[in-house]
């Protein structure tokens, strides 16, 4: 977990610390939309939720991971379908976060949330990567059920038949 903190760490001071230079992507580009440019830090998700649901990403700006509802930064109702749909977060112009938190979903009658693609720009940059690496770069609890499909390169989020829990 220590490593995936201190990866996560060096990707926002990647995005942060050269405000003007080229985008960093990942190694396979997916999902390429264009975008504004903005300061602002910037979380899009490409997702596939079947039912209406909506979507959150937590920030702390002191290096903890101490999250708290005012640094959340909700989505409004995402419709539900079984089409792939780019769900995007805009942080507040002040925000400088140090550490992320996201979870995907709130419906209790979700089945399963499927994650293609997380892009997180900043300053005219942005890192990129697929659902099935979100293990990387972000710790999970571990009372979700997923599935990873390396081919696809998605991770699905599966309902828990004991209780709801919001996969994060």
């Amino acid at each position: 977990m220590k490593s995936t903190l201190v990866g996560f760490a060096v990707i926002l001071s990647l995005l942060t610390s050269c405000k003007d230079k080229e985008t960093v992507n990942s190694p396979e580009e997916i999902n390429k939309t264009e975008e504004v440019v903005s300061d602002n830090f910037t979380v899009q998700l490409s997702i596939v939720n079947p039912k209406n649901d909506s979507y959150v990403t937590y920030y702390t700006e002191d290096g903890t991971t101490n999250f708290v509802e005012d640094k959340a930064v909700w989505t409004d109702i995402v419709e539900g379908s079984n089409d792939v749909k780019k769900v995007t977060m805009v942080l507040p112009d002040v925000a400088n976060p140090t550490q992320l938190r996201l979870d995907f979903g709130n419906n209790k009658e979700q089945e399963t949330v499927e994650l293609y693609n997380v892009k997180i720009s900043a300053y005219g940059r942005s890192f990129e990567f697929k659902g099935s690496e979100l293990y990387t770069y972000f710790s999970l609890n571990e009372n979700v059920k997923t599935e990873i499909d390396e081919q696809k390169g998605t991770i699905k989020f599966l309902k828990n038949p004991e209780g709801f829990q919001v996969p994060m």
